[in-house]
């Protein structure tokens, strides 16, 4: 969605995921990505920043479940589910980013605060996870409820099914974190999806 003539300039495009799963029902995540664009686009008319926009149209996006992202991301091969974010002020150039993030609710506001601290651009593993716990950001308290879809199957990762790049579905989440498999190292498998905005 853009601005209209005379408006201030913007231009407002959300990324649901990377590629198309045959026979999955996309309508849910379709409307949820609607509504967003109707609200960033309403926020912004506003004159709302945005950086904010961005931010805060990313988290509903990692709450919904619906998205590879946030809640709802597949667990790696060892079962944890590690998650990603950057953010960019493109007017200004500061940027944040944080990746391999465990148990945060929400890896954009990470990347948000990293953003605003000014440095450093880049936190991972074990450093963006004490930059979130002292930064205060939600922590995922029911593993469970996290991995839960909004159909209400519950995500869960076998080298098997990392062999073949999909996530299974289970009644029992694998919690992390896991020891590693002692099993012969598998083949490289194509890389997942990415949320962005």
């Amino acid at each position: 969605m853009m601005a209209g003539q005379g408006a201030p300039r913007w231009a407002l495009a959300l990324h649901g995921g990377a590629g198309v799963k045959a026979g999955r029902d996309y309508t849910r995540a379709e409307a949820c990505l609607a509504r967003l664009v109707q609200r960033g686009a309403s926020r912004l008319q506003k004159g709302h920043p945005a950086l904010d926009v961005v931010e805060d149209l990313t988290a509903e996006m990692e709450a919904s479940g619906l998205f590879v992202a946030g809640r709802g991301s597949a667990p790696n091969i060892l079962g944890q589910v590690e998650l990603d974010a950057s953010l960019m002020d493109g007017s200004r150039g500061p940027v944040g980013a944080v990746a391999a993030l465990q148990g945060v609710a929400s890896p954009i506001r990470v990347a948000r605060r990293l953003l605003d601290r000014g440095s450093p651009v880049l936190l991972v593993g074990q450093g963006a996870q004490t930059f979130a716990d002292d930064a205060g950001c939600e922590r995922v308290t029911d593993v469970t409820l996290w991995l839960t879809t909004p159909d209400g199957s519950i995500l869960t990762t076998s080298r098997t099914d990392m062999a073949r790049s999909e996530p299974s579905r289970s009644t029992a989440p694998d919690v992390w974190p896991q020891r590693p498999p002692q099993e012969e190292p598998m083949a490289p498998f194509p890389a997942g999806s990415a949320t962005a905005l």
